[in-house]
Parts: C-alpha cells; structure tokens; sequence
C-alpha cells in the first residue's frame, strides 16, 4: 500500500512538472519584444550602413514598413512590467 502511495505521489508531482512548464513561458513577452525590437534596430543599422542612397520612394516605403513593424511589436503589449525604452549597445 505504500509503494503504489509513493507511486502516485510520485507520478502526480511529475504532472505538475510538465503542467507548469507547458503554462511558465521560458522568457517574458516583455523580453522576446524586447528582443524582436533591438533585432529590428540592428537590421535597419546594417542596411542603411551601405553605399546605397536611397530614393524618396525608398526612403518612404522603409519608413512605413518600419512603423508597420514597430506597432505590430508594440501593439499588444499590456504587460506593466515592460520596459518602456529598450537600452543597450546594439
């Protein structure tokens, strides 16, 4: 009787382990955005450090993806806990 006790403690603690590490996300929203937006910076670094000269067109339609990009990032994210400027070297 107290083997199959142990057993089943022991099987609903294994549960809860893979129960909570389903539901605890590995990293905060606040820091895969965080993450995504210092991404984001870093690219748009890289591609203007070219020779390149862009067109007005180019220049706006780069813009606007920009924007695009940055609200679809910044859009949802109600967490209080986000910082609201990400700091840092890129």
């Amino acid at each position: 009787m107290r083997l199959v006790f142990l057993m089943l403690v022991e099987h609903l603690l294994l549960f809860l382990k893979v129960f909570l590490g389903f539901i605890i996300p590995d990293k905060p929203g606040w820091v895969v955005k965080a993450e995504a937006r210092a991404d984001f910076s870093k690219e748009s670094v890289r591609s203007r450090g070219s020779v390149h000269v862009m067109s007005t067109e180019e220049n706006q339609a780069f813009d606007d993806a920009k924007k695009r990009v940055v609200a679809s990032i910044c859009e949802d994210d109600s967490t209080s806990a986000a910082p609201t400027v990400v700091t840092g070297r890129l």
